[in-house]
């Protein structure tokens, strides 16, 4: 299961801003994670790894936010609620075990939805597979059995894998903005039935189903490791081998067996805590936690393979800047460049290879997420070079959470800076078509309006449409949402949106009104009346193309559209542009407010980008 470049990298220029690490002075340390770190499964009196380390390392042990169970997005979320007095800011040590939970959770839902794919009068959820399998349910273990073999190459898996490669990467930099010196180990994951497979070998009855257990877990907890491994070296944490540590245990490390009875508790006994202490103590012993710790100084190289053969090198210079290369193995590469006063510039170069495997879908740029800048003048500078002789190209920035209003700015020769007004934010990255050597930068561009507070229906959309400057505000921070639309705004957002500069002419709107003039767009009358919600799709309508539109029989008002608007209404209702105002009825003389047009405006650009 292939992770993009885009995800490996999301975070390594936050890593390329961080100091060499110093052993943090004191004696504190906080346990972070799931299970494993709680200890669950222990005997009364047997000690869990975070125990041992204290003890061996005179470390104060704090494991408030160890909790069964976790997974990697519960606990970015209680870190994110951390503050500045809380368990991680004062640790000299941090240890991290964390996605053992997202990956059997994907299990249980892949064996689940398999299950309910055969049987779909008693269907069973993710919770009763891990109740069954976890009880020696010997129904419920022969079906798994059976479809466990498909789990590393299913949906469920690379769902999860690709979300805990983010939610790492964002506990890292959590714990790094809370604590920017602490030792950060995060402990790779187990295959808790090796153990029992080799048992179970020549069992003629079980041997062949404890395999294919442990094989399906192998590959997964492969590809959970390599998430792991990826990121170590740019976001500064160490990685305890705990994998390899279990897989060379001459006695079983984990509480699964097959005697007395059936049990897959998958988790480590007190042989295999002592194990994964063993490994973390090696890593603490190297840092030499407590010690003295000499400044660096000069320039530090250092260089990371990710698991698909790219390279990233970070130089970190003695001025405080720093330099990130990217060299991915299709050709496609990055240099960006951090100032010490935190100023950032990049430039891409894309191979013909890249942008042939991906088609017209668009481009990962192989740069870590951008911020998103709330003032142009703060904004990364990104340059993006295309192969020779392609003209333009849809392309992807990863970014630390594009929203609505988030847009890309074309920066000219001169300074300048003009809204790509057709920029979309898509799962909190922007797709922005550029030309071969565009500069753009990537600003949060909605204005905030009094009239639309936290919540409001529309907020999205006005945000969406004021930040490509397609409607304006009514004032200094008003947007008038119930306000009607008229005939004149909306041949001006068209044309705004078609590239006209619609600030020329005798009136506001003279330049839109001749441009709708002259594309057939509109006839140019009765500029200042209202406009109806036929009249407003009809232009739309235009503007595309006049696709076909298919029809209105399932509304009972539809013969109640004019004739001119008949197809233009079709084709609205069938793209999802507008909805009926009641679930029957369209109301196509009905008036638009601005915030009914701003909805309507978004999911018209966002469909004439797909």
């Amino acid at each position: 299961m292939k992770r993009s470049l885009a995800v490996l990298l999301c975070v390594f220029m936050f890593a390329a801003m961080l100091p060499t690490f110093a052993a943090a002075q004191g004696n504190s340390y906080a346990a972070l994670g799931d299970s494993i770190t709680t200890g669950y499964g222990l005997a009364d009196g047997e000690k869990a790894f975070t125990e041992l380390l204290a003890e061996t390392n005179s470390l104060a042990l704090d494991d408030t936010l160890a909790r069964d169970g976790k997974t990697s997005g519960e606990l970015l979320e209680e870190l994110e609620a951390q503050t500045a007095d809380g368990v991680v800011a004062g640790a000299s040590v941090v240890t991290i075990t964390i996605g053992g939970n997202d990956l059997m959770g994907a299990l249980y839902s892949y064996i689940a939805n398999r299950y309910n794919e055969q049987d779909a009068v008693t269907p069973v959820d993710a919770a009763e597979v891990s109740s069954g399998l976890m009880s020696g349910d010997v129904t419920m273990l022969t079906f798994a059995v059976g479809q466990v073999s498909g789990f590393a190459g299913s949906d469920e898996a690379a769902a999860a894998l690709g979300q805990f490669a983010e939610n790492l990467g964002a506990i890292v930099g959590r714990i790094r903005e809370l604590n920017p010196s602490a030792l950060i180990v995060v402990a790779n994951q187990y295959n808790p039935y090796r153990y029992l497979a080799e048992e179970l070998a020549s069992n003629m009855l079980f041997g062949g189903q404890a395999k294919k257990i442990s094989d399906a877990f192998e590959s997964g907890v492969v590809e959970l490791n390599n998430a792991i491994t990826a990121s170590a070296g740019l976001l500064g944490y160490s990685v305890a081998d705990v994998y390899s540590a279990f897989a060379a245990a001459e006695q079983n490390p984990c509480n699964a067996s097959f005697s007395p009875s059936i049990n897959l508790d998958f988790h480590p006994n007190a042989f295999g805590h002592s194990l994964i202490a063993s490994v973390v103590n090696e890593i603490l012993s190297d840092a030499a936690i407590g010690g003295e710790s000499e400044p660096e100084t000069g320039d530090t190289t250092e260089t990371v393979t990710a698991a698909d053969g790219s390279t990233v090198t970070t130089v970190k210079r003695a001025d405080g800047s720093t330099s990130v290369t990217v060299a991915a193995p299709d050709g496609s590469g990055s240099v960006t460049e951090q100032g010490a006063d935190g100023s950032v510039r990049c430039t891409v170069t894309l191979s013909a290879a890249a942008l042939e495997a991906v088609g017209q879908s668009g481009v990962a740029l192989p740069v870590s997420a951008i911020a998103v800048a709330d003032d142009s003048a703060a904004a990364a500078v990104i340059t993006v070079n295309l192969p020779d002789g392609t003209a333009s190209a849809s392309v992807l920035v990863p970014t630390n959470g594009a929203g609505a209003g988030t847009v890309a700015l074309l920066v000219g020769a001169d300074g300048s800076e003009q809204v790509i007004k057709d920029s979309l934010a898509v799962e909190g990255n922007l797709v922005v078509t550029i030309s071969n050597g565009d500069t753009v930068k990537i600003v949060n561009n909605g204005g905030s309006f009094s009239d639309i507070p936290s919540g409001y229906w529309g907020a999205d959309a006005v945000a969406f449409v004021s930040s490509r400057g397609l409607i304006q505000g009514t004032g200094a921070d008003t947007f008038s949402p119930n306000a009607e639309t008229t005939r004149a705004m909306i041949v001006t957002v068209l044309a705004r949106l078609a590239g006209v500069d619609t600030s020329t002419g005798s009136s506001w709107y003279e330049a839109g009104r001749s441009w709708a003039i002259e594309n057939g767009i509109s006839d140019g009358s009765n500029m200042e009346q209202s406009i109806t919600r036929e009249q407003l799709v009809t232009m739309m309508w235009r503007y595309a193309g006049e696709p076909e539109g298919g029809s209105l029989g399932e509304f009972a008002d539809a013969a109640s559209v004019s004739g001119y608007a008949q197809q233009a209404m079709a084709w609205a209702t069938n793209a999802g542009l507008i909805t009926g105002v009641t679930d029957d009825t369209l109301s196509p003389q009905g008036m638009a407010s601005r915030a009914q047009v701003a909805t309507i405006l978004m999911r018209f650009v966002t469909g004439l980008a797909d």
